[in-house]
Formats: C-alpha cells, sequence, structure tokens
C-alpha cells in the first residue's frame, strides 16, 4: 500500500487522542462489506 496524504493525516488525528465516541474501546473492528473478513477473532 503507498499511503497518501489523507492517511498520514488520519493517523496524526488518532495518535494526538482522538476518536470516534461510536467505537467506545473496541480493539477490533468488523468490515462487514469484505468478503474476507472473518466474523470472530478464534484462530
Amino acid at each position: 500500500m503507498n499511503p497518501t496524504q489523507v492517511h498520514y493525516d488520519i493517523a496524526d488525528w488518532a495518535i494526538a487522542g482522538n476518536g470516534l465516541a461510536q467505537t467506545g474501546e473496541c480493539l477490533w473492528f468488523l468490515n462487514p462489506y469484505r468478503p474476507s473478513c472473518r466474523r470472530d477473532f478464534s484462530l
């Protein structure tokens, strides 16, 4: 992947302590639109 400026901006925003209220303290995120995204994190 070749990151663009928007990727750096998002990383800087998150490192600065910002977040989204909807995610709470989640550590994992599910992308239901990606066919290979697993529904659980068991090995």
